[in-house]
């Protein structure tokens, strides 16, 4: 089952999940710049450089 966004700590994630998705759609533009794997809804931490999915936003932080 999904998980709801609840909490305001859920809906600030989901939101610069999406800002930093979409910056990196424009830079994606860039036939120079190769990013794999290739996707649409990607997020790259600016720290570690790990991609990461839009699925881990319904990942509870509960589970481990």
């Amino acid at each position: 089952m999904n998980k709801i966004l609840e909490t305001k700590g859920d809906r600030l994630r989901k939101r610069l999940f999406d800002l930093y998705s979409q910056n990196l759609m424009v830079i994606k533009k860039n036939p120079r710049i190769i990013i794999e794997p290739d996707g649409d809804d990607l997020y790259i931490c600016p720290i570690c450089m790990k991609l990461f999915p839009h699925e881990v936003l319904s990942i509870s932080e509960d589970s481990d």
